[in-house]
């Protein structure tokens, strides 16, 4: 199998299909030779790690924040109170946490950040004198300490999590409706429909379209498509591309009459691990 790494030409997501006027930021021309610390990754977790964690009303940012509650409903008796027993078990043992959500202020960058997208790196590794070594297509640099925030791509460059953090393709879609629906949904759902079939995601957009991923049961069958896959330059084959289809129709009342038709379908990657939980800390086995 080739090495982890995104492809370079994954499917067109909603998410993208507006790039950023920083998308292709370079701080500098060239890497920097070496640094302090280096972060792998521009995701949630990569700029939390940068240290650029602003407010969203003090720097009146541009970025269609909506704070939300988040439900899940269980349409399967069993599972639900399976759920509702494992709630009141951590409640009581003061287990209940909260998440904090992560904005970037690109137009507010520190001068000491220098960001170098579409920089991928290939390898790490150990100089004699103890620092990493970060190879990409465009020369070397080194760095003191390195944080890897590569999520499904992490075995690409570290081994040793090639069965500890797992590639997984997926899919979702953007839906429209011709006029927008009434009441406008304001909170992220999950859909459990039953455990033999799944969790949908929904994620509502300001301006009443609508963001749903999941369908797994569709190709849960056909493994090799999904599981430790992290080629998302293609579609899912067979019906998973009609499931979209009057989606809203069938699971949220007052979307009947909404004439919504599906705006685009995507694949993408996301990182599991075997007992579901996130790995956080050192590597094992390296210092920095």
């Amino acid at each position: 199998m080739s090495q982890i790494m995104p492809v370079p030409n994954p499917t067109k997501s909603y998410w993208l299909s507006e790039p950023h006027e920083h998308s292709n930021l370079r701080s500098t021309p060239e890497l920097p030779s070496e640094c302090d610390i280096t972060v792998i990754g521009s995701g949630m977790a990569g700029i939390a790690t940068a240290g650029l964690e602003q407010i969203v009303k003090e720097e009146d940012l541009d970025c269609e924040f909506e704070l939300r509650r988040s439900f899940d409903v269980f349409l399967d008796a069993h599972e639900a109170k399976a759920l509702r027993d494992n709630y009141e078990k951590s409640k009581e043992a003061g287990e209940i946490w909260t998440k904090d959500f992560s904005w970037v202020p690109a137009q507010h960058v520190d001068s000491q950040l220098n960001v170098q997208t579409t920089t991928p790196v290939t390898s790490v590794s150990i100089s004699p004198d103890g620092q990493n070594v970060l190879t990409t297509p465009r020369g070397v640099t080194r760095a003191k300490k390195v944080v890897f925030a590569t999520n499904a791509y992490t075995a690409g460059l570290l081994p040793q999590f090639k069965d500890t953090i797992i590639s997984v393709r997926g899919t979702a879609s953007h839906i429209t409706p011709s006029t927008p629906v009434h009441p406008h949904l304001s909170h992220t759902y999950n859909l459990n429909f039953s455990p033999a079939t799944g969790i949908d995601y929904l994620n509502p957009r300001p301006d009443s379209t609508i963001v749903v991923g999941g369908g797994g049961w569709l190709f849960k069958s056909d493994r090799a498509s999904w599981y430790n896959n992290f080629d998302d330059s293609t579609q899912f084959a067979g019906a998973i591309e009609t499931y979209w289809v009057d989606y809203m129709q069938l699971n949220f009342c007052g979307w009947e009459d909404s004439g919504t038709e599906v705006e685009k379908v995507w694949t993408g990657i996301m990182g599991f691990t075997p007992d579901g939980w996130a790995h956080v800390g050192r590597v094992p086995g390296r210092e920095g």
